[in-house]
């Protein structure tokens, strides 16, 4: 899933089963602080009214205006959701929250689990994925999506799982606002050379946080430090990276980047986005890197 917007629009989408079953889908879970329960449920709700009223009305309710997907290529907004397409309302998709966290200041957001997509028609077949989704809070107090991104997985995951909160590793002084953000852009710009000159292994593995996520297409999510690693040491490679843009929330304990991968030529061959938290000591680490080939 490019995204849970665009993998449906160039590839297929849900079976009726599985969409009851998310509208059967009640109360948050699990013991997750009240903010991050109230995301898990904006998320669930997101759910229930793509059932009821299709993909693209429920998309365009819960994206935000300036909402980042991927695939073809970056894009910024939502407009593109208003006019009816015939290949977007016959979508049916489910998906559930099963980890995420929230920032101190309630202001930021992220949220992952699998997603199921196929066709209404039955032309097409059932695919499988993981997403993440970036939430941001507005003025107004409401979450909305700011980036989603996900990748395509060989096999389904269990649906109805109990959400785990991911585990906060953040210290006393990230509990309040901080007189002055990070520029994660410079935390990028470091992550950006290693991955040059010492490789993705050494790069990503040295700012890892210990629960840290991997998602790669063609995958199931790889998960926490050690088995990360191991993965990334098979994929091993020098890469040159673009980030596209960065935001840290106003409690300086969460932040966000996206950009791409890039050929000799400055060409995208893979996207990605990835999630930052602070840990107990105030460094910047990795907590979920997310990446997925460029369509050509």
């Amino acid at each position: 899933m490019p995204t849970r917007k665009t993998d449906t629009v160039h590839r297929s989408v849900l079976a009726l089963a599985l969409l009851a079953a998310i509208a059967n889908l009640g109360a948050t879970k699990g013991q997750a602080p009240n903010n991050l329960a109230q995301l898990v449920e904006t998320e669930r709700n997101f759910a229930r009214t793509c059932a009821q009223k299709g993909f693209r009305l429920s998309f365009y309710e819960f994206y935000s205006d300036d909402v980042v997907t991927f695939a073809p290529a970056i894009e910024v907004g939502k407009e593109n959701l208003k006019t009816p397409d015939p290949n977007l309302d016959r979508v049916m998709l489910a998906w559930e929250p099963q980890a995420g966290d929230v920032a101190a200041a309630a202001d930021l957001g992220w949220l992952t689990g699998p997603y199921v997509t196929s066709d209404s028609k039955g032309e097409r077949p059932q695919r499988y994925g993981q997403y993440l989704s970036i939430w941001k809070k507005l003025p107004s107090g409401e979450w909305r999506v700011a980036l989603d991104m996900g990748v395509r997985v060989p096999s389904g995951s269990a649906m109805g799982v109990e959400f785990k909160a991911w585990e906060s590793q953040a210290g006393a002084s990230a509990a309040a606002a901080a007189a002055e953000k990070s520029d994660l852009s410079k935390i990028e710009d470091g992550l950006a050379g290693d991955l040059r000159e010492i490789g993705s292994q050494r790069a990503i593995c040295k700012r890892a946080a210990e629960n840290i996520r991997v998602h790669r297409a063609g995958m199931h999510p790889v998960v926490g430090k050690a088995a990360a690693c191991d993965y990334l040491g098979s994929e091993d490679r020098k890469d040159a990276t673009k980030t596209v843009a960065t935001f840290v929330s106003a409690s300086d304990d969460l932040g966000y980047s996206y950009g791409y991968y890039q050929d000799g030529n400055g060409t995208p061959n893979a996207y990605y986005s990835r999630v930052w938290k602070r840990d107990s000591a105030g460094k910047w680490r990795i907590a979920v890197d997310t990446s997925l080939p460029a369509q050509r």
